[in-house]
């Protein structure tokens, strides 16, 4: 932790707060709590095995030894689908289809059409603790190919809804099983609290 007049800045053990097991895990709230005073913060991660927290106090701040936690909240958790999650998308065409399934037993419906080349599937749940699906793949050939998100920043702190689009490029069947890789749910009563040591 790096305490200075105008910022607080705090590197962690990613396994220790973010990874575990087969999922991984985002917060929406970060916060600060130095004694009786709350700081709002955020975090990013930089691709290795730590996780970056910055805190900006509203006026500048002098540590005078207090208790110092970082408090996560209302976490978003990514998870890999079962093997066996995988949907038929039958007579494609250019007119949008839907089918629903059930991914952990959420409710999703599926609308799948072509245009040109590239296959549209737009997925969405009526269940709000539904993040989304995240990744999607198909394999024609035995060629696996992964959906492009048609939505960048969908699933960042503060992105609303679970509606989202994907496109697989350059398919040119007329049916293909769609396996549902990575999915997200959504838990606002989750928190950690993380006591600090300077």
């Amino acid at each position: 932790m790096t305490i200075s007049p105008l910022q607080i800045r705090v590197a962690a053990n990613k396994k220790n707060i973010i990874d575990e097991a087969d999922e991984w895990v985002s917060y929406d709230k970060i916060e600060l709590r130095v004694g009786d005073r709350t700081i709002e913060g955020g975090g990013f991660d930089d691709g290795s095995n730590k996780a970056y927290f910055g805190f900006t106090p509203k006026e500048s701040f002098i540590w005078d030894g207090e208790p110092v936690t970082m408090v996560l909240r209302e976490a978003r958790i990514e998870k890999k689908a079962a093997a066996s999650d995988i949907v038929s998308l039958p007579n494609l065409s250019e007119r949008p289809q839907t089918v629903t399934t059930e991914l952990a037993g959420y409710p999703v419906r599926l609308t799948y059409s072509k245009s040109g080349n590239d296959l549209i599937v737009e997925s969405e749940s009526p269940n709000p603790e539904f993040g989304g699906i995240v990744q999607m793949f198909i394999e024609p050939r035995g060629k696996r190919i992964y959906s492009k998100d048609q939505q960048p920043g969908y699933g960042l702190p503060g992105s609303v809804g679970n509606k989202r689009a994907a496109v697989f490029s350059g398919f040119a069947g007329d049916s293909v099983q769609l396996h549902l890789f990575l999915y997200m749910v959504l838990d606002p009563d989750r928190k950690v609290e993380i006591p600090l040591i300077r």
